[in-house]
């Protein structure tokens, strides 16, 4: 399972932004799809690994499937690639 420092890294490299807050201790990000939809979600600041089932509701959350999430993960470089088409 990956780790929240993974989850992390996909984010920066699928184009979410990063939002910082006064308060809290997870990172939320945005990320705005071509239809106008906004996805959101939030990294622990924890090092530890996801389990599984708190993944799976990640993924579905941001619109993703796994094997994108890993192919974007792998390549470490930014994708272009909308998330609605993606999965």
């Amino acid at each position: 399972m990956p780790s929240w420092k993974d989850l992390n890294k996909f984010l920066i490299n699928d184009n979410w932004i990063y939002e910082p807050r006064k308060s809290g201790t997870d990172k939320h990000y945005k990320k705005r799809l071509s239809n106008g939809s906004i996805l959101e979600t939030r990294v622990s600041r924890g090092t530890g690994e996801i389990s599984s089932g708190l993944f799976s509701k990640i993924l579905k959350s941001m619109e993703c499937s796994k094997s994108y999430f890993n192919r974007v993960l792998a390549n470490r470089r930014k994708s272009t690639d909308d998330p609605v088409k993606r999965i």
